[in-house]
């Protein structure tokens, strides 16, 4: 007789730097583009390691999303304990984000938008959003 198939509503997700730890709790969905494409992260999704060189990470827990942008890490995704562990050099949350990172990160976005030859549909409108939000952000 087959089991019924039990779906996980939230996974454990860990974020931290050299520094702190930004994020620690449960999470329906984790949005972050890895060196490899954008992925989101749902319950017991497959085991994977991608690494991170900018990124805007956004957490999904319940009815509240954060935002935050990551530099230079790596997300492991281990599906057997359900949890998601996301390192990096940096990471803040957009709303905190100082002008330098922001200035660093619109770099990072300008750099990506000169070879679009190399984005596929999706990443080049994500970025192309980036950039307006990032240059908003910089004129206050």
């Amino acid at each position: 007789m087959l089991r019924p198939y039990m779906h996980m509503q939230t996974f454990d997700l860990l974020i931290q730097t050299p520094d702190h730890e930004a994020y620690k709790g449960p999470a329906d969905l984790v949005t972050v583009s890895s060196d490899t494409g954008e992925l989101q992260i749902l319950p017991e999704h497959a085991s994977l390691l991608g690494t991170i060189t900018y990124s805007p990470l956004r957490v999904k827990s319940g009815n509240t999303t954060t935002e935050f942008v990551l530099r230079q890490g790596f997300v492991f995704v281990d599906r057997e304990k359900n949890s998601v562990h996301v390192l990096g050099m940096s990471c803040e949350k957009t709303e905190e984000m100082n002008e330098i990172t922001a200035k660093e990160y619109y770099e990072f976005v300008m750099s990506m938008l000169d070879k679009p030859e190399q984005l596929n549909a999706y990443q080049l409108k994500h970025l192309e959003g980036q950039k307006l939000s990032l240059e908003k952000q910089l004129e206050k």
